[in-house]
């Protein structure tokens, strides 16, 4: 699996007066891949409103297959070195060879859902509300609209979600080569919202 071009956006509302922040078109192209079982990694810095942001979604829209793994993970970059180590990762969610995951870093406990139906496009969307002070206040996920994870709607994990996190790392893996991926990232006034296609 190939990721070939990154694209950021980052907008900010500030409270009523509407001021806009805008930095669009910023574009990591990585290296071409060199053999057909390959790994790809790239991180980006990423900001949350300390006051709570209302909504913190992502999304990942790919080709799945039995054998290709997409992960995005977040985390707090303690080092300011760029870059989202394994001591920093807090939760990694995605795709591995025919499930969805949630994995809390720090304890390796994991949530999975088997996906029987691979080779074909597959939307993983989640969507956090949270309260004013960072706290979640409901959860959903879905894989093309259908509703998984519903469990933890109503036990829901502490770990799904920091308003310290400040950088997410997106790995692609796997011998499924695809081209002109793209990764967006908007802050809004009512939330965060990650979408990786």
């Amino acid at each position: 699996f190939h990721i070939k071009k990154i694209v950021f956006w980052f907008l900010v509302f500030i409270s009523t007066t509407q001021v806009l922040f805008a930095y669009s078109g910023v574009q990591i192209n990585l290296p071409p891949v060199q053999h057909l079982d390959t790994e790809v990694i790239t991180n980006m810095p990423i900001t949350i409103c300390s006051k709570g942001i209302g909504e913190f979604s992502y999304s990942l829209s790919f080709f799945a297959t039995a054998s290709n793994n997409i992960e995005i993970a977040f985390g707090v970059d303690a080092n300011n070195d760029g870059c989202l180590s394994d001591i920093e990762t807090d939760l990694i969610s995605g795709w591995e060879c025919g499930e969805w995951f949630i994995l809390n870093n720090k304890t390796d406990f994991r949530y999975s859902v088997n996906q029987s139906l691979v080779d074909r496009q597959h939307e993983f969307i989640c969507k956090i509300k949270t309260f004013s002070n960072g706290t979640i206040k409901s959860v959903d996920y879905y894989d093309n609209k259908e509703e998984i994870f519903s469990s933890l709607k109503s036990n829901i994990p502490v770990w799904l979600f920091s308003p310290k996190w400040n950088i997410i790392r997106l790995v692609a893996r796997g011998d499924n080569i695809r081209a002109n991926e793209e990764f967006f990232i908007k802050v809004l006034h009512q939330g965060l919202f990650i979408y990786f296609k």
